[in-house]
């Protein structure tokens, strides 16, 4: 099987990255108000950055800020470009907007565009809520108080003079998943800039929850160097090398490829192998979780595949209140759209039995969607739409069918075994008396041993791996017998 079944979509971790970079990092469920300016910082002018994944140069960052009396202005704009399975990716984001004189948002209009998908939104903001539209959705939420963009507070925590320990926090707005969290930057202190130990600059630590970037900024605030998640760093430079690619564009040099999990040995028969007990370094044992065929210990990490004895089925709809969250619509998982509810009954027809439900719907997805690498955020209307996606995009449609039909789903991440090494992944537990994973992008159900489960639940906890990613590697202890599983043949087309 050829890796492009396997792969995760990585590229949209990337996108995420890249937004989060430079226009706002999505940040966790906290509310600290951020500590306001004295006075205006002129942040005006424009700047460029290369952008560099483990060393290559794959894109560029530009932005433009003017300061006026009451009003600070600004206009953002990147480009990334990636081979990924030997598929060129080019992923563009622009932002405009307004803040207030110390840096509150005030007006936001982003789009993120990867080809065949885009994301298109226009926010504004007060102290009470913010607003934001876009082509499919109109969303008002409700805000403690200030809502800052990183570029603001990065002008905060760096005002002049500065000072060891300055810690500026301040509730900031993620565009992609359309999700509130608090950003905090710490300055740590004078350091020689990397590569230029005659280049003195400060250092400040950007952080949320386990993920940190590094930036290196000269006395008067102006950002120099960033060190991201993932291996990403972007280094200031005049615009013409900024926007400058490499002659060869990079395409001999597989990103994807790059942060895999190479194996000192193949794993035989992978697909049909009834464990798997695997050593993962990198990540503390604490944080990785538990059930669904997975369990943890000093050893290491065992995933087992749920036997067909385990999945206990049941009458549709699920009646239960234990899992009943995992039936609601999401902003991603539109469960209740009259498309997906029309679409699921199209597929089951008159089925109430939730194991045959489920076979059918992995059936449906994994037939219509082409296995194309996707880069973005899906939800399940902008999937259906496309009829194509990597497994992030096959996952989410599978849980907004599963849901629509009446059972438990969540949209899970991790890594899965693609030929000779561990590749980054998504799928969708159901719960079948027990959280079962099943991957409508190998349609498999249950889902082989080789899914190591990293991430479960809501957008912003799958967004936590990219703290993971280019730090983990992965020994294999023991593997098992192999074993069956079967899948229907039943599709229904979609006009």
């Amino acid at each position: 099987m050829r890796r492009r079944a396997t792969i995760i979509g990585i590229l949209a971790v990337w996108a995420v990255l890249l937004a989060a970079l430079f226009v706002q990092d999505p940040r966790g469920p906290q509310s600290t108000p951020a500590t306001p300016l004295q006075r205006p910082v002129d942040v005006g002018g424009a700047a460029w950055w290369s952008v560099y994944l483990k060393g290559h140069k794959v894109g560029f960052v530009h932005h433009e800020l003017s300061t006026g009396r009451e009003t600070v202005t600004f206009r953002e704009e990147s480009v990334l470009r990636l081979t990924t399975l030997g598929e060129r990716q080019t992923i563009r984001t622009a932002a405009f907007g307004e803040m207030t004189a110390a840096f509150a948002l005030r007006r936001l209009d982003f789009t993120l565009d990867s080809g065949p998908s885009q994301i298109r939104l226009e926010v504004t903001a007060d102290d009470k809520a913010l607003l934001v539209v876009g082509p499919s959705y109109r969303e008002s939420i409700a805000v403690p108080g200030p809502i800052f963009l990183p570029l603001g507070l990065r002008a905060t925590a760096t005002a002049a003079p500065l000072a060891i320990d300055r810690v500026v926090r301040g509730d900031v707005f993620d565009p992609l998943t359309r999700t509130m969290g608090t950003l905090e930057l710490k300055v740590l202190g004078p350091q020689p800039l990397p590569g230029r130990p005659t280049s003195r600059a400060w250092r400040i630590r950007e952080s949320w929850r386990d993920i940190e970037s590094i930036l290196w900024v000269d006395e008067d605030g102006n950002l120099l160097r960033e060190e991201g998640p993932m291996g990403l760093v972007a280094v200031r430079e005049p615009k013409e090398d900024a926007v400058r690619f490499p002659a060869a564009d990079s395409g001999d040099w597989d990103a994807v490829e790059a942060v895999a999990l190479r194996l000192d040995r193949p794993i035989e028969d992978a697909r049909t192998r009834s464990s798997l007990h695997v050593r993962l370094l990198g990540i503390p044992p604490e944080r990785i979780p538990r059930g669904s065929g997975q369990s943890v210990d000093e050893s290491g990490i065992t995933i087992r595949k749920i036997a067909p004895a385990e999945m206990a089925s049941y009458s549709l709809p699920y009646t239960q209140s234990e899992h009943s969250a995992d039936l609601l619509p999401t902003k991603s998982i539109q469960s209740d759209h009259p498309r997906i509810r029309a679409l699921t009954q199209t597929i089951v027809g008159t089925e109430r039995d939730a194991l045959t439900t489920v076979r059918l719907l992995t059936d449906w997805v994994y037939r219509y969607l082409r296995k194309v690498p996707t880069a973005t955020l899906p939800d399940a209307i902008e999937v259906l739409d496309l009829g194509q996606g990597d497994c992030n995009e096959h996952a989410v449609l599978l849980a907004a069918l599963c849901r629509a039909a009446g059972m438990p789903a969540r949209v899970a991440g991790g890594l899965v075994y693609g030929e000779d090494a561990f590749l980054y992944h998504a799928w969708t537990d159901v719960w079948l008396g027990t959280w079962v994973p099943i991957d409508a992008a190998l349609n498999q159900v249950p889902a082989d041993a080789t899914h190591v489960r990293l991430a479960e639940g809501a957008d912003h906890q799958h967004l936590m791996m990219m703290g993971m990613v280019g730090n983990l590697s992965i020994e294999i202890v023991d593997v098992s017998a192999t074993s069956r599983s079967v899948t229907p043949s039943h599709r229904v087309e979609v006009h």
